[in-house]
């Protein structure tokens, strides 16, 4: 299988996140900037470590995979619902800027993964 650069998946996936996230607390009210940040963070730390796992996986038992999203969705259902909880609750921050944000950042980066998958796939497929 064609070698499919993780870090330069993962660089600028970063680098995208933290520049709009700059931009965002930019526009947006200062009383508002943590909300912004930690519904960014959450997303960005598990979606990296995500795909991280997925390419080891994939490359080393592709039959593994489905069982891999499966156990994966649960563990950042689990995850999400706990982090959520604590930023909204412990820390008492504003839960609509966070949700928004996270909401954001979550469904991006869950496409960005999809079309790591199907990349992954692809080459997989040129290989054989």
């Amino acid at each position: 299988m064609k070698n499919i650069g993780l870090w330069n998946l993962i660089w600028p996936t970063a680098l995208m996140c933290v520049v709009s996230n700059i931009v965002a607390i930019a526009i947006f009210p200062s009383n508002v900037s943590a909300e912004i940040f930690l519904g960014m963070t959450g997303p960005l730390l598990v979606a990296i470590v995500f795909t991280v796992m997925l390419t080891r996986v994939f490359r080393q038992h592709p039959e593994r995979v489905t069982q891999l999203l499966v156990r994966g969705l649960i563990c950042k259902m689990v995850a999400f619902g706990i982090y959520v909880v604590t930023i909204i609750f412990a820390f008492g921050l504003e839960p609509i800027p966070f949700a928004v944000s996270f909401t954001l950042y979550f469904v991006s980066l869950h496409i960005l993964e999809v079309f790591h998958l199907q990349r992954l796939s692809m080459a997989n497929q040129q290989s054989a």
